[in-house]
């Protein structure tokens, strides 16, 4: 077994997909914890938030020796494709904008349409669902999104943009693409953006924050 791998700037949850997405073969979480370094219930943790976002399977091993077969997870198809940084994920949707000629705000719908194409909503809750699942992901991306709902209106707000330090690129541009990522999200779970608001502070970066309300 590999030694233990010194922790980083990267989130532990985004580690623990990565560690499943190099695997040549689904892991336990006794290999995840060993290899990461991380606790056995942070890994746990860490996994649920990946289960939901459609990102890791999970499943029984088959056993052909005694003992209690053990929970073993690897990467959904899909997983690799979205497991990207944030600036190749705005990179390759500029080359879209420009490829196809779609604006910044219908390219990012369509990212976020699949974003939760995975996600099954057919039951009570799953705006709510929907929901953490987005935030979960625009977390991944870099951002620090915070949520506040109020009725059927949820404020979904965007800080910390990940590349708000790339002045060479149009901002305008930036969060049109980030906004209709959040925008499609929301159409997919069968909810509409009411309100968006954006402010362009130099020096704390661009927030966006969206009044997204259940149909």
């Amino acid at each position: 077994m590999a030694g233990r791998r010194p922790a980083g700037p990267t989130s532990n949850k985004r580690r623990v997909l990565e560690e499943i997405l190099a695997a040549h073969e689904p892991l336990t979480i006794a290999e995840m914890a060993e290899t990461l370094g991380l606790h056995h219930n942070a890994i746990r943790h860490h996994l649920e938030s990946l289960l939901e976002a459609g990102l890791v399977a999970e499943n029984i091993e088959k056993r052909s020796s005694r003992g209690r077969p053990r929970y073993i997870y690897s990467p959904t198809p899909d997983a690799r494709e979205r497991a990207v940084s944030s600036f190749e994920r705005v990179s390759a949707m500029l080359l879209e904008v420009i490829a196809e000629g779609s604006s910044p705000a219908e390219v990012g719908e369509r990212v976020g349409t699949k974003l939760l194409e995975s996600v099954s909503l057919s039951h009570s809750g799953d705006h709510e669902r929907a929901i953490r699942v987005l935030q979960s992901e625009m977390k991944d991306w870099g951002f620090a999104p915070k949520t506040e709902w109020s009725g059927t209106t949820c404020k979904f707000t965007l800080t910390k943009c990940p590349i708000r330090h790339m002045t060479a690129m149009d901002r305008d541009v930036l969060c049109s693409l980030h906004v209709g990522v959040v925008s499609g999200a929301a159409k997919k779970a069968g909810m509409e953006v009411k309100k968006v608001d954006i402010c362009g502070d130099p020096f704390t970066g661009c927030t966006a924050t969206l009044s997204i309300s259940i149909l």
